[in-house]
């Protein structure tokens, strides 16, 4: 990332956005009380008692609660309309399972397929009572992505990177979630296994683990690659864990967090071994087995990830005051991103941020506030903001104590009434800055070591010709 020294120059964040889901993995601070709006991924049957209890005890007689709380429910809920794509997610029974949450949570849900027959949706649908005039099979990703739009869908599941890169905040990348066994690593879908699902019937282990399968398709490359070389040279190389990981992610499958931070340690070490001019090697052919560079890269970002993704809830202190508040940019954390330039990740060092904040504010950009980094949001700005930088006193609050010095946090006030009643419903949970950057690629500028070796390294080679 390229910011320059200039105060005036052109890099910066123009927009602050208010999203579901913040690309740095951090949700708006915590806070403390309890609304009685339904709160996200709430059932009906679970907001009602707390609802009616909540009017009651503001003095309302008992079926007055309980028609104003059926009145919220119903006005919370109207017009959110939710679509699953159908192979691969809808298909699954994490995706019926995600299906009937919201579907219980009161929203409209839709199937939208690249299928060309709906015929193998209807058992589905039907299972599920979804009525099949929300049923589509367009015939391609293409039509799927126009139908998602000219029915105003809100969210979309899929498991095509390409359809919700496509789809920008409305898409949401879809991954199943696999039942791996602790004992012997093999993996099952929910769906395979029987009365006892959680029982691996390879070895009678019993762990369930959330695994992953979005890593980088050029990790997959590489794997594949690997395998090639490797079996060029008569399959000398690498061990039996590593030949066995290198099926797992050129395949595709999916890795619990455990064989991530492995996937990470290994490779972490191995890079010194890689030599990308020589294919005979057994230090470069098993740091392509196990992904290389970008499982590197995205295996560091889910750990990251995962560190990161307590689910702070909202509440205030005083609800008349209407301050949401939390982080917009983190210092040195590896953002991915997917675009025309391929597959990568971008950071921002605690001096880029400084920069970045110093042109926010000379510009007066405090009230540029939008909706999923569309629609501007009227009645919403900025009065306060700090960053963290420990030396001087500026500590971060509670809950993100691990962010590094440079992070930049803020506070907005909401005096729009429907964004409030939508920041406290859940359907924004975090900040997402948006502007423009320059950025350039890793590795090739010197870091100030490497610029000092390189001229120690330069002189004692004029001194050897001497």
């Amino acid at each position: 990332m390229f910011i320059a020294d200039d105060i005036d120059g052109e890099e910066e964040v123009d927009f602050v956005a208010l999203v579901e889901s913040p690309a740095i993995q951090r949700n708006f601070l915590a806070f403390g009380d309890q609304f009685v709006e339904p709160t996200q991924g709430e059932s009906k049957t679970d907001f009602m008692p707390r609802c009616i209890d909540y009017i009651i005890n503001e003095g309302k007689e008992s079926e007055q609660a309980v028609a104003i709380c059926s009145s919220l429910w119903e006005q919370h809920f109207a017009g959110t309309k939710i679509s699953f794509d159908y192979d691969d997610t809808l298909s699954t029974q994490r995706g019926k399972e995600l299906a009937i949450q919201k579907i219980d949570a009161g929203e409209i849900v839709y199937i939208i397929s690249a299928r060309s027959q709906k015929e193998n949706l209807i058992p589905v649908a039907n299972e599920l009572g979804i009525p099949l005039d929300r049923v589509y099979a367009v015939g391609s990703n293409s039509a799927k992505i126009d139908k998602i739009k000219e029915l105003g869908i809100s969210k979309h599941y899929d498991n095509n990177a390409e359809v919700i890169s496509k789809l920008g905040s409305i898409g949401e990348k879809f991954l199943e979630v696999k039942i791996l066994c602790k004992e012997c690593g093999h993996s099952w879908d929910y769906q395979e296994g029987g009365e006892d699902p959680y029982t691996c019937h390879m070895c009678g282990g019993k762990e369930k683990f959330e695994s992953y399968n979005d890593y980088p398709q050029s990790a997959k490359d590489n794997a594949e690659r690997g395998i090639r070389l490797n079996e060029e040279i008569g399959n000398r190389c690498a061990t039996q864990v590593g030949k066995v990981r290198a099926q797992q992610i050129m395949n595709g499958e999916n890795l619990s967090m455990d064989t991530i931070k492995r996937t990470y340690s290994y490779l972490s070490r191995a890079a010194e071994y890689y030599n990308p001019d020589d294919t005979k090697a057994c230090g470069t052919i098993s740091y392509l087995l196990w992904g290389g560079e970008p499982m590197l890269r995205w295996a560091e970002s889910k750990m990251n990830q995962e560190e990161f993704s307590a689910h702070l809830s909202f509440a205030v202190q005083d609800e008349d005051q209407r301050i949401v508040s939390g982080p917009l940019m983190i210092a040195d954390l590896p953002i991915y991103r997917r675009d025309e330039d391929g597959e990568y990740y971008v950071m921002f060092t605690g001096e880029q941020i400084k920069k970045i904040v110093q042109r926010f504010f000379k510009k007066g950009y405090q009230a540029k506030v939008n909706i999923e980094h569309g629609k501007k949001a009227d009645g919403v700005y900025m009065f306060e903001s700090y960053i963290i930088d420990r030396e001087r006193g500026v500590n971060p609050p509670t809950g993100f104590e691990d962010v590094a010095d440079g992070s930049w946090f803020g506070s907005f006030k909401v005096e729009n009434d429907k964004l409030w009643g939508e920041v406290k419903a859940g359907t924004f949970k975090g900040f997402s800055v948006e502007g423009l950057f320059r950025y350039e690629k890793a590795g090739m500028i010197l870091q100030k070591e490497e610029q000092i070796m390189a001229q120690i390294f330069k002189i004692l080679e004029q001194i050897e010709q001497k």
